[in-house]
């Protein structure tokens, strides 16, 4: 049986989106070869030529904006700066997102907080730490802040960081040595999971189920449903309820 077309499409657009996420090959290489397919003047190889080229330009797209993002621009080397507290820590300290606050830097990095500083979701934080650069999937930037002095802190939060906080202290006092592993089933967070246990889940084929997927917004989104008819809201608000939260 024939594949149908939209079938076809995805799977061109697929192939030219790993080839310039993997980075193999050339853009203009790529190009070439797209054109050739849509120079034959047949309408399938018209159709996957198209395809293959958006997915290129599609990775091209995802390249460029990893530029100024900080992984890219931080070398390994001992730094002085300011961030943000994305994910709150307790006293144990432990690995958290944190937001640079520099200059010409965007997007957030992973940071394995020291011991004996505890610090709620919105807070800004003067830090010392060195970068510890690691590639990431297909080679893109990554690494970890490994925090050595925590200076002034500063509590700035958003309602959604008091939330996030709240949420954390929550999963903690309920579920005590517990909650690493309930915060990333139910929250995707695992810096709270032992480095040991990430690797079992790893080995044996788990480790999906510890980030933030379709099955964690899908839970988020049931309960909202349930507590938005338990507040005798209607069937439609309590779903666009949902979807809104969903969203945000």
């Amino acid at each position: 049986m024939r594949p149908c077309s939209p079938v076809l499409f995805t799977a061109a657009y697929g192939a030219g989106l790993a080839t310039g996420l993997l980075r193999f090959g050339t853009p203009l290489g790529a190009t070439a070869v797209a054109l050739a397919l849509a120079l034959t003047g047949r309408p399938l190889p018209l159709l996957l030529g198209s395809a293959a080229l958006v997915g290129r330009l599609s990775a091209e797209v995802a390249w460029l904006a990893e530029r100024p993002s900080c992984q890219a621009q931080f070398a390994q080397a001992t730094l002085r700066f300011r961030v943000r507290v994305v994910e709150p820590v307790d006293g144990a300290g432990g690995r958290i997102a944190v937001r640079p606050l520099v200059q010409n830097c965007a997007g957030s990095v992973m940071a394995r907080w020291p011991r004996g500083h505890s610090v709620a979701a919105g807070s800004e934080v003067a830090v010392e730490g060195k970068w510890v650069p690691r590639a990431g999937p297909g080679g893109r930037p990554g690494g970890t802040l490994a925090v050595r002095h925590v200076g002034a802190i500063h509590p700035r939060p958003s309602p959604a960081d008091r939330l996030r906080t709240y949420l954390y202290q929550t999963s903690h006092r309920l579920y005590g040595a517990r909650a690493g592993m309930v915060d990333a089933l139910i929250l995707g967070r695992r810096g709270g999971i032992d480095p040991d246990l990430q690797d079992r889940f790893a080995w044996s084929g788990l480790v999906h189920l510890l980030s933030i997927s379709g099955f964690h917004v899908g839970l988020i989104t049931a309960w909202i449903v349930l507590l938005g008819r338990a507040a005798r809201l209607g069937r439609s608000r309590a779903l666009l309820l949902a979807a809104a939260t969903s969203v945000a």
